[in-house]
């Protein structure tokens, strides 16, 4: 199901490009340099190391690429040799980070194309670009770099200008401290004193938040996602029995986890959206300490 709302999202995302786009020009001087690259090195990849390197892409605040083919194919080579164009590879360093996964002759990695749901006879380069909440944006045109070989340079550079994300965006982390015990975690991303008080105890329908559910253990407790740059506030509590509700007592008291942004507690009513909002402007992270019943001081 995953997979399917990625791909999905991708031929939404490629479908609404913004063909009339101001694109960076390459300079006439700047040609292909020979011999050709060589990028791939024969290393094989599990799933869980390709997992590593877009989360460490995104908490870097750039898009991951990957590209599958093998020295021994020319447009691989070409599309190689393009990306060290130096105009291109300027912009390529400040937005992506790209990884090369060689196939060999078809024997290796092979899963790994398998898992993107990339037919395996069609032949590479395959490239792959995700945005920064690692949506694959680009499923339905991975193939047409194929013949990369037959594809203008400034062709290939304004692709990668299009799949670009806003460069005012940022991830937050969030890191989930003290959870009890597994649970569906609800939190709201707020950007107003409106749509934070609302979300406070029910789920906003404030256009000012971003609501979103995840289930969560002991050991899967950090939230990656990117935002733009401003000012926001989080408030969370974990449903522990499913019931997708914040059960309190007969006297109000929570019965399950919660917390805010900043670590801030009310006492006798939940903490304000400017006690509890903070600034994104680059990579940040909230460490948020879950409480149960009412607060204490630390």
């Amino acid at each position: 199901m995953e997979l399917i709302k990625k791909i999905f999202f991708s031929f939404f995302l490629v479908f609404c490009m913004n063909i009339d786009a101001n694109y960076i020009e390459l300079p006439k001087e700047e040609v292909l340099k020979m011999p050709l690259p060589l990028p791939y090195n024969k290393k094989e990849y599990t799933e869980k190391d390709i997992q590593k390197f877009i989360n460490k892409t995104i908490n870097n605040s750039k898009q991951p690429i990957i590209i599958f083919g093998g020295n021994w194919c020319g447009d691989c080579r070409v599309l190689a040799g393009t990306f060290n164009l130096p105009t291109i590879k300027k912009f390529l360093d400040k937005h992506y980070e790209v990884l090369h996964i060689d196939v060999g002759r078809y024997e290796i990695n092979m899963n790994l194309m398998e898992y993107f749901n990339i037919p395996t006879e069609e032949g590479v380069p395959r490239v792959l670009v995700f945005d920064k909440n690692n949506n694959l944006l680009n499923s339905s045109s991975t193939k047409e770099w194929t013949t990369a070989r037959d594809r203008k340079q400034q062709e290939i550079f304004n692709y990668f200008q299009d799949l670009v994300a806003n460069s005012e965006e940022a991830n937050l982390k969030i890191n989930i401290l003290n959870l009890d015990k597994p649970g569906f975690l609800y939190l709201s991303i707020c950007k107003d004193e409106v749509g934070f008080k609302e979300t406070v105890e029910n789920e906003s329908k404030e256009e000012s938040c971003v609501s979103l559910v995840k289930e969560i253990d002991l050991q899967n407790t950090e939230i990656n996602n990117v935002l733009p740059y401003g000012e926001y506030a989080l408030t969370l509590f974990v449903d522990f029995n499913g019931n997708k509700k914040f059960d309190k007592n007969f006297l109000g008291i929570p019965k399950e986890q919660y917390g805010f942004s900043n670590n801030v507690m009310g006492r006798m009513s939940p903490p304000t959206f400017d006690q509890a909002k903070f600034a994104i402007a680059g990579p940040t992270t909230q460490n948020i300490k879950l409480r149960i019943g009412i607060p204490k001081e630390d």
